[in-house]
């Protein structure tokens, strides 16, 4: 059965007009809302863990990138400070003879004898000037006969490193030294140049059995193996110009060509310890034995 549209009495479904109010009969078809497919068990948990596992790698690449650009930076800083002390030693020993500068750049142990290092220095008016060319501290020596720069670049090891100096310049034949510096506390210092420890330098060579010898006749007799060749060489030198002394009149004796290089200084301590004599190469005097050829 169905209700009129006008006056709402019942009609037959298959009526063409109400019987009450003559209307015409119009069949009424209730309207329906589809209903929406049920959502699906789980459907964003994948989505979620995927942002989850980006956000993660995000993360540890972004630290593994921050740890490499502050691994790279403590290693600069390293350098840097490891090539300024090796600076300060090369100015203040080789170049600007300041004792300072040594103090500052060796073991405290040889902070009050740093003057023997520098001791009758000629060359002590140079100027210096220091710059950074990217990790290369270049020191410019200015006002001096011959202006040259020294370039000098460490590894940046965290305990002990190299150091490398490459001299070059006016009237300056160009050659590359070395250096070790190491870490004491929480300074840098010099424990080697050129292949000879500081300790040399100030005469406290450690010996074998780890004592080290500070006194000045103890000190002559720390020689090393390139004096010593150098002494031997001078003699044997001498030796042959005294051999044909009568016939190229090169010299009247050995003892002339000899008395500019080799001077005596006391016995080792030790009876069984050859003689050993001071080799002046022209511009250092270092220990030299030279055995049984005097």
């Amino acid at each position: 059965m169905a209700h009129c549209t006008q006056c709402g009495s019942t009609i037959a479904d298959d009526a063409a007009f109400c019987a009450s109010c003559g209307a015409a009969s119009v069949t009424v078809v209730a309207s329906q809302t589809p209903a929406s497919a049920p959502a699906r068990p789980g459907g964003k948990a994948p989505l979620l863990v995927a942002i989850a596992v980006l956000v993660v790698v995000l993360l540890a690449g972004g630290g593994w990138f921050l740890k490499g650009y502050l691994d790279d930076r403590a290693t600069e800083k390293r350098a840097r400070a490891q090539a300024e002390v090796a600076a300060d030693f090369v100015e203040g020993a080789f170049i600007s003879y300041d004792s300072r500068l040594v103090a500052k750049s060796v073991s405290r142990d040889y902070a009050d004898r740093v003057d023997e290092v520098v001791e009758g220095s000629e060359d002590d008016g140079a100027k210096v000037n220091r710059k950074w060319d990217g990790d290369v501290l270049v020191l410019s020596v200015r006002d001096a006969d011959n202006p040259y720069e020294v370039l000098i670049e460490a590894d940046g090891d965290k305990e002990s490193a190299e150091v490398t100096l490459d001299v070059s310049g006016e009237g300056e034949t160009d050659q590359s030294l070395f250096m070790t510096v190491e870490l004491d506390g929480s300074r840098w210092i010099v424990v080697e140049f050129n292949g000879s420890s500081i300790a040399s330098m100030f005469g406290d060579e450690e010996s074998s059995d780890g004592s080290s010898s500070g006194d000045s006749e103890e000190r002559s007799c720390q020689a090393n193996q390139r004096t010593i060749e150098g002494a031997v060489q001078q003699y044997l030198a001498a030796d042959e110009y005294n051999s044909i002394d009568d016939i190229s009149g090169a010299l009247d004796s050995s003892n002339y060509l000899i008395s500019d290089y080799i001077k005596d200084v006391p016995h080792c301590p030790s009876d069984e310890t050859p003689t050993y004599y001071i080799y002046d190469d022209g511009t250092t005097d270092c220990a030299a034995g030279v055995h049984d050829h005097f």
